[in-house]
């Protein structure tokens, strides 16, 4: 579902349940409609989703690198399986809910030998690696993936998330825009990171009009 929120210039595309073949079409739709909304300044993509189909996870992650949009697994919200490919895409990254991996399948799998099945994942970790190293996620996270068996779907701690960047905000992506700002506002990015870090231990309702308002105040005025 897509929500534009004009009063605090972001609109909101709600991923929510399986990720099917047929959701890219929405989703670029959506994207379109946040992208050229001129009282958008940005999008965030808020995840709930069980998983689904890997090359569509892969397809709307680097169509959120694209678009520079922010995801977020809210607190009651999960993020298992192929939806971990969405978060990894988005540029800003915020987990407060469940993030969980296992090793990806094809639903309706015909590969009945061992040798069949060792082709089909080894095609399978070239896309997916190769997506990762695009948006800045360690590839390791796919190894990681693999070796669970999707009856036994394992959470990721606070430990892993932070280690594949997946509750972080992409490194470069986030030095850029800290550069950017510092630039546009007349500071030193070392005076913008003291800023942020106030603003991050002030403005505690994330994705609120009274968060953003906050956590403008503060960077734009120091104060």
């Amino acid at each position: 579902s897509y929500t534009p929120q004009s009063s605090t210039k972001i609109a909101t595309i709600r991923v929510t349940g399986e990720i099917r073949r047929d959701n890219l079409k929405h989703f670029v739709e959506f994207s379109l409609l946040a992208l050229r909304d001129s009282n958008v300044d940005f999008f965030r993509v808020e995840l709930d989703s069980p998983g689904g189909d890997v090359q569509t996870a892969l397809a709307m992650g680097r169509l959120l690198r694209v678009s520079k949009a922010q995801a977020a697994v809210l607190p009651n919200g999960k993020c298992f399986s192929s939806c971990v490919f969405l978060l990894a895409g988005a540029t800003g990254r915020y987990v407060a809910g469940a993030v969980g991996i296992h090793r990806p399948y094809a639903p309706n799998d015909a590969n009945t030998t061992a040798a069949a099945q060792r082709q089909w994942y080894e095609r399978l970790e070239k896309d997916v690696k190769i997506f990762l190293k695009e948006v800045n996620v360690p590839p390791e996270l796919f190894d990681h993936m693999i070796r669970i068996p999707p009856e036994r779907m394992t959470l990721l701690s606070e430990n892993e998330l932070q280690r594949y960047g997946l509750s972080e905000d992409d490194p470069f992506e986030s030095a850029a825009t800290d550069a950017g700002l510092a630039s546009a506002l007349g500071i030193s990015t070392q005076e913008l990171i003291r800023r942020k870090a106030r603003a991050a231990a002030e403005c505690s309702q994330l994705f609120s009009e009274a968060n953003s308002g906050c956590y403008d105040r503060i960077l734009t005025r120091g104060r």
